[in-house]
């Protein structure tokens, strides 16, 4: 590829002058040109790529660089009010873009540090999702197979416990520079925000709200802490154990004195096809209708692609995606090359789960990939695919100008877009470290955005990832930047968008992993979907009972369409 400087269009450009208007359904087998992943219904809804920086990095625009829908600004002024919130909504209506907005806003207008505000999530991929870590480790509750008395005498200690619960306060009740972490870290808390708290049981909702107000010493629901819940509760299911289903989290005793007023979002920017999104909307709902049965039979045979385009799986079951991503590697020719991540002392197999990046990858030339970390904005993005073309030294992709190394500085000689600035010189000092490292990395043929067949090779070098852990606090790892991508979960899918996807529903067996898979897709001429059958749509009837109540008020219905609507 001739070295050029590209400039591309960005999503938001591409959004900023298209018909707000919905457009006709068009069933299609081929995928040539895939649409943009974000599609506006109104006009401030569009999101862009991201330079947030986690060890899940996903393509979201820079928060200054949006205006938030109307809707979707009633939920931030709810959250400047000083209101306990909760928003959700189905998946595409700007969720993580309001919560970015809010991270934001405090920690730039109210000036708060990690201490006060804490993002965290009942997962650690949905943690790293937001930036943060997961709340099991934040609260100081480990696994959470303690009882709650177990859990404070542990986190307050043993001498203070029973004077506490006298009514005398943490301080007083024993030696305040004794105090543990996970108690200091309680009581600093000012704000408390909880991504996917769908996913989080009713009984452990009650355990953290005793919990607050015990520590902190404060009556007030959730010992005075406000705070700030975002979830899908259609989407998957809460975490709990194998022998009984745990009750929603809206199911909480302490539930409604918490969330004074749960906020729905209900326009979807992620689709603009409203034939898609009706059948969505029937399928979230357990709504089998004619017009689904038929969207999915028009989607349920292969999709053409252009030579060197191909879909991502999306797998009920991680056995199955190791498998597919296993078999496919072997199936190609020569030998693998092994990249073994190395990290600060505190990494471990233990913190696996925290990381996107493997500890152990092997790739061959031809093995399809998934770039894992945003490197230029709206064109190489977390999630975007490529395969692998061959291995190569820094200094010999530099000396040949083959491929462009994966670094800031070399990137910005490449794309307009690619970050520069007040890290200039950092950048330039790990551009030439680069050169003086003999590693043979993998080169990777990526297109440049999702509406061009324009590719570019990178040397994809290693980067550093970083994971929240609340008592070792960052812990980071270096590891090459990529993931096999013949196959991916369902499970680890929730959150993203793929522009191309085969849906796989053989052996779906939790409520919403069907509606989850099906709604990854941005496009739905580039969805396929496979093992098709009426039972892969698992609902539970509680939460949809809820929803509907949420529905039937509403001042709380933040949006022009609601699931009643969509019948």
């Amino acid at each position: 590829m001739e070295n050029k400087r590209i400039k591309l269009e960005t999503s938001v450009d591409r959004c900023m002058t298209e018909s707000a208007a919905a457009q006709p359904a068009h069933a299609s087998a081929s995928c040539a040109t895939p649409s943009p992943v974000h599609v506006k219904t109104e006009p401030s809804a569009t999101a862009g790529p991201s330079t947030q920086t986690s060890s899940t990095e996903r393509p979201a625009a820079d928060s200054d660089a949006i205006q938030l829908a109307p809707a979707q600004e009633q939920v931030l002024s709810r959250v400047k009010a000083g209101h306990n919130v909760f928003f959700t909504g189905s998946a595409g209506t700007g969720k993580s873009l309001v919560l970015r907005r809010i991270v934001q806003y405090f920690r730039t207008e109210k000036n708060m540090s990690g201490d006060d505000l804490v993002v965290t999530a009942p997962t650690g991929l949905a943690g790293t999702n937001v930036g943060g870590g997961t709340l099991h480790s934040w609260a100081g509750v480990g696994i959470n197979v303690e009882s709650l008395k177990q859990t404070l005498n542990n986190i307050v200690g043993a001498e203070r416990y029973p004077a506490m619960r006298d009514g005398v306060s943490i301080f007083e009740a024993g030696n305040p520079d004794a105090l543990g972490s996970s108690a200091k870290r309680w009581i600093q808390c000012k704000v408390l925000i909880i991504d996917e708290v769908s996913m989080m049981a009713a009984s452990f909702f009650d355990k953290l709200e005793h919990m607050a107000r015990f520590i902190r010493g404060n009556e007030q629901p959730f010992g005075g802490i406000q705070l700030i819940l975002s979830g899908d509760f259609l989407q998957l299911p809460p975490i709990g154990g194998a022998k009984s289903k745990p009750r929603f989290a809206f199911q909480a005793t302490s539930w409604p004195k918490c969330v004074e007023e749960p906020l729905l979002l209900s326009n979807v920017y992620r689709q603009n096809d409203q034939a898609f999104l009706a059948v969505l909307n029937d399928i979230r709902r357990n709504v089998i209708s004619p017009r689904s049965l038929a969207f999915i039979k028009a989607h349920s045979k292969p999709v053409e692609y252009p030579s060197g385009v191909w879909p991502v799986d999306l797998c009920a079951r991680k056995k199955t995606v190791q498998a597919r991503n296993d078999k496919a590697l072997r199936g190609l020719a020569g030998s693998a090359r092994p990249f073994t991540s190395y990290g600060d002392s505190r990494d471990g197999p233990h913190l696996d789960s925290l990381f996107t990046v493997q500890r152990e990858l092997s790739l061959k030339v031809g093995a399809r990939v998934m770039l894992l970390k945003n490197l230029v904005p709206n064109v190489l993005v977390n999630g975007s695919l490529g395969e692998v073309i061959g291995f190569s030294t820094a200094a010999q992709v530099h000396s040949s100008g083959s491929a462009t190394i994966g670094v800031p500085f070399a990137l910005a000689g490449k794309f307009e877009s690619a970050p520069t600035g007040y890290a200039y010189q950092r950048y330039e000092k790990e551009f030439y470290e680069c050169l003086q490292d003999y590693t043979e990395w993998p080169i990777v043929r990526f297109r440049c955005g999702s509406s061009t067949t324009e590719t570019v090779d990178i040397l994809c070098v290693a980067h550093k990832f970083y994971a929240a852990h609340f008592d070792k606090g960052a812990i980071w790892r270096k590891q090459v930047p990529l993931a096999l991508a013949y196959a991916i979960t369902i499970h680890k899918a929730q959150g993203q968008t793929l522009e191309r996807v085969r849906v796989d529903l053989a052996g779906i067996f939790e409520a919403g992993q069907c509606y989850v898979a099906l709604s990854r897709a941005a496009n739905p001429a580039c969805l396929e979907i496979v093992n098709w059958s009426e039972s892969a749509v698992k609902i539970n009837n509680v939460a949809v009972e809820w929803y509907r109540s949420l529905e039937a008020e509403a001042p709380k219905c933040l949006g022009k369409r609601a699931m009643s609507e969509m019948n």
